[in-house]
């Protein structure tokens, strides 16, 4: 599958992942018994340990880019990109995180991805040059910069409450927005259809809801299309709330829904 993005240009490829399963383990010999635990117990601490990360970064006229830096949220270590313009990264933990990538006289990218076994991430970024309009170089860096906070927001999230990037939204396929909120950990959804509503599943107060950092009132949150969100978020935990999304009408018992349009 094959990923395009606004900041210069972004391209994700996921490589083919097969999953083995188990079956009839009741009635296995204890020899094959022993084998499956091992795999699992291989499995488990190859997770523990995180994933390996590859990918490359190229310039809009698909040469490599030697030296790009690239950061990868909750892992310590920083890479750069070699005379092949290619880059590896260790340890990087497994489900939501973000990816970055920069260098000197290039427009920068950053990548929010449920990183799995064998996903590799391959940027290409636009170069700046005498040519290039000013307007649009500040567009780049204020969309990479506010990208690069909602995405740790997202990571927030999702430890908690619902982290979904507009992928996850599209294979829900969802009928209308209060669907991907059932069953979320603190809030619940009463009704079907437009008319549905979203609440606390504590009390029977409305969460508070944000749409690209502004503050809704009033708003029917189903009048929101879900092909229209890059990103879907819902905090049911005051503690970490970003501070942006807290206002005088945020009640932390309610939760707080954040979306980031397109």
């Amino acid at each position: 599958m094959t990923f395009r993005a606004m900041a210069g240009t972004l391209v994700r490829r996921i490589g083919r992942r097969k999953l083995a399963r188990a079956v009839g383990a009741v009635a296995c010999g204890v020899v094959a018994c022993g084998v499956v635990a091992s795999g699992a117990l291989v499995a488990s601490t190859a997770r523990a340990q995180g994933a390996v990360l590859v990918g490359s970064v190229r310039d809009d006229l698909g040469q490599p880019v030697v030296g790009a830096q690239i950061f990868v949220h909750g892992n310590s270590a920083t890479a750069k990109t070699d005379a092949d313009g290619r880059f590896r990264v260790q340890g990087v933990p497994y489900g939501l995180t973000y990816v970055a990538a920069r260098g000197p006289g290039l427009l920068p990218a950053v990548e929010l991805l449920r990183l799995a076994p064998n996903d590799s991430l391959d940027f290409v970024l636009d170069r700046v040059n005498e040519g290039t309009d000013g307007a649009r170089i500040r567009s780049v860096e204020q969309s990479y910069l506010r990208d690069l906070k909602r995405f740790a927001w997202a990571t927030d999230a999702a430890r908690t409450g619902l982290a979904l990037t507009d992928r996850d939204i599209a294979q829900r396929a969802p009928a209308v927005l209060t669907d991907l909120l059932r069953g979320v950990n603190g809030f619940k959804v009463v009704g079907i259809g437009y008319t549905a509503r979203v609440q606390s599943s504590t009390n029977r107060c409305e969460p508070t809801v944000f749409i690209d950092d502004a503050e809704q009132v009033n708003l029917n949150i189903n009048d929101v299309r879900p092909s229209s969100l890059k990103l879907l978020l819902a905090f049911d935990s005051y503690a970490v709330l970003p501070p942006a999304l807290r206002s005088l009408r945020t009640n932390a018992s309610c939760g707080v829904i954040s979306m980031t349009s397109f």
